[in-house]
């Protein structure tokens, strides 16, 4: 429901790309009133999803920037990755460690391909401001729909397009995470050095 044709050009353009991406399945786009921002679906007949908003603000370098990103995602097969990680999500929901190694997955991967933008000699300042008007639209739209989601961390994307150095800070999550590491290890230790004079003793005993 609610999807459009994009105008021939940008059918064209997937079409090429994704040729010289040697992506044998044909990947299909569409214009959708439902998303607020460029998303892909499908893993045997993958199909892109683009906003109104990308067609209507995105220059049109911009727009195939924004383009390329997606058929990254096809060639890499994220699709069927997220189906995976969403699977291990669920299973192990308990597991703090989960959450941690979802998130490092999910940044390596858009890290993965916006270099891959920026192999096809895409201009950096160009893509960096595609992205954040695709955010400013996003945004908007979920503030009137669903509100806007607090784990975006487009900030540090710009910054690797861009190659504005970081500066090398110790953040409390990742210090509470190595916390948690080490209260887990010591106790896993603790456990096999009491437990097995324990279990002598109990053998001696009735044995």
């Amino acid at each position: 429901y609610g999807l459009s044709k994009p105008a021939p050009e940008w059918r064209i353009f997937v079409k090429n790309i994704t040729s010289r991406m040697g992506i044998r399945k044909p990947v299909h786009i569409w214009i959708s009133e439902w998303v607020s921002s460029p998303v892909t679906i499908g893993f045997l007949k993958p199909i892109i999803l683009v906003p109104m908003a990308a067609i209507n603000h995105l220059g049109t370098e911009q727009m195939e920037a924004v383009l390329l990103h997606e058929l990254s995602h096809i060639r890499r097969y994220d699709y069927l990755l997220n189906l995976v990680l969403n699977i291990i999500r669920t299973i192990l929901y308990f597991n703090p460690f989960v959450k941690a190694f979802v998130g490092i997955v999910e940044k390596e991967r858009e890290k993965s391909c916006d270099e891959m933008v920026l192999q096809f000699q895409y201009d950096s300042h160009q893509y960096a401001s595609a992205l954040l008007t695709l955010e400013k639209a996003s945004r908007e739209h979920q503030l009137l729909v669903v509100g806007a989601a607090g784990h975006n961390d487009l900030l540090h994307r710009i910054e690797r397009i861009l190659g504005v150095p970081r500066k090398q800070t110790v953040s409390l999550r990742r210090l509470s995470h190595a916390m948690v590491a080490l209260v887990c290890i010591i106790t896993l230790n603790a456990l096999l050095v009491f437990g097995k004079p324990l279990t002598t003793k109990m053998a001696a005993l009735y044995g």
